[in-house]
């Protein structure tokens, strides 16, 4: 059975908490995962061209992943390149 009401879910927001390096630009974000350390990724649409942005747990930014085309989305397994 349905439930009248959505239940609460807790959020914060945190303005700026990623920091992206000078002339960087995240466009529009398809997606955001996080894995078990912490690290974060963020799925970027910029233009004609896919990104995969690598932040650490802080927001400080480690890498940044190429080469797509446009895909939808993307998996990443233990496979994918790891980085500190």
């Amino acid at each position: 059975l349905a439930s009248p009401t959505a239940p609460q879910i807790p959020w914060r927001s945190e303005p700026n908490f990623l920091k992206l390096p000078a002339g960087m630009h995240l466009g529009e974000t398809m997606g955001i995962a996080r894995n078990s350390r912490g690290q974060m990724y963020v799925f970027t649409r910029l233009g004609d061209a896919s990104r995969l942005y690598q932040f650490d747990q802080n927001g400080t930014f480690l890498a940044e992943y190429t080469g797509w085309g446009a895909p939808s989305g993307i998996f990443i397994t233990q496979c994918f390149p790891s980085r500190p």
